[in-house]
């Protein structure tokens, strides 16, 4: 059952990687192989079970092998993919919190952001004091 478990997240770090690469949403993917944005959600997050069908589907549309979106337990997973589980569970930790520590959460984001940001631009000029 562990085995089936990581394969599917394995599949689902694919089918992300892929879907991100080429700038599409959730929506425009389950549109493009005419399946629901909870199918392709659930199939990029590992849970449930998907079909034959769609994942044909999803390599039809992304010009790729069937085989090579099913990938094996040997093969390396997309770059994206650290960055992308990092994304699931800061996901699934939100999930977690109450609304209030929710909010607190996603400020305490924004300050980190802002601040990496800050750091990334170097030390800004001094300011210049008011002329009279």
């Amino acid at each position: 059952m562990i085995r089936a478990v990581n394969n599917l997240y394995r599949i689902g770090l694919r089918v992300r990687a892929l879907r991100l690469e080429r700038g599409l949403s959730q929506e425009a993917l389950a549109g493009e192989v005419e399946r629901s944005v909870d199918t392709i959600s659930s199939l990029e997050r590992g849970i449930g079970s998907t079909s034959l069908d769609t994942l044909e589907r999803l390599a039809d549309y992304f010009e790729v092998r069937l085989r090579d979106l099913l990938g094996s337990e040997d093969d390396p997973v997309p770059e994206q993919s650290v960055r992308t589980e990092m994304q699931i569970a800061l996901a699934k930790l939100g999930r977690s919190l109450s609304d209030d520590d929710l909010g607190l959460a996603i400020e305490l984001v924004r300050v980190l952001a802002k601040s990496r940001k800050s750091a990334r631009a170097g030390p800004s000029a001094p300011a210049k004091p008011p002329s009279r």
